[in-house]
């Protein structure tokens, strides 16, 4: 998977030709930390779902990006909104809504939508 960090809040991944991850930033200062790692992972798991999608329907996801832009909110600091698009050039017109129900199918994207709970504890 490569990734590339646009801005403390904008990323976008893609298909990285060869095991493992790439991860870049166009600013030489930024910092990638766990904020852009949880975001990312919401891309990733979206194009795995897709990419799956894909084989069905026999589309490559070859050329798939994904682009993620997200937003603070405070008291409790936050992601309070992020924004993802998908660019997939090869994915047929009359298979469009059906991707987007595919791309919604990604369990991040679900938990993230329906929330979870987090026990927390620190033991000695």
């Amino acid at each position: 998977m490569k990734i590339i960090q646009h801005s403390d809040t904008d990323i976008s991944v893609s298909l990285l030709h060869q095991p493992g991850f790439d991860i870049s930033s166009e600013d030489p200062e930024a910092h990638f930390g766990a904020i852009h790692m949880c975001v990312a992972s919401l891309a990733w798991c979206t194009f795995s779902v897709l990419a799956s999608y894909g084989q069905r329907i026999e589309t490559p996801a070859t050329d798939m990006s994904i682009r993620l832009h997200w937003n603070y909110a405070q008291k409790p600091y936050r992601i309070d909104k992020i924004s993802m698009a998908i660019h997939w050039p090869q994915v047929p017109e009359s298979r469009l809504d059906a991707a987007m129900r595919a791309a919604a199918m990604c369990t991040l994207h679900n938990t993230m939508m329906h929330g979870l709970e987090i026990d927390t504890t620190i033991e000695r």
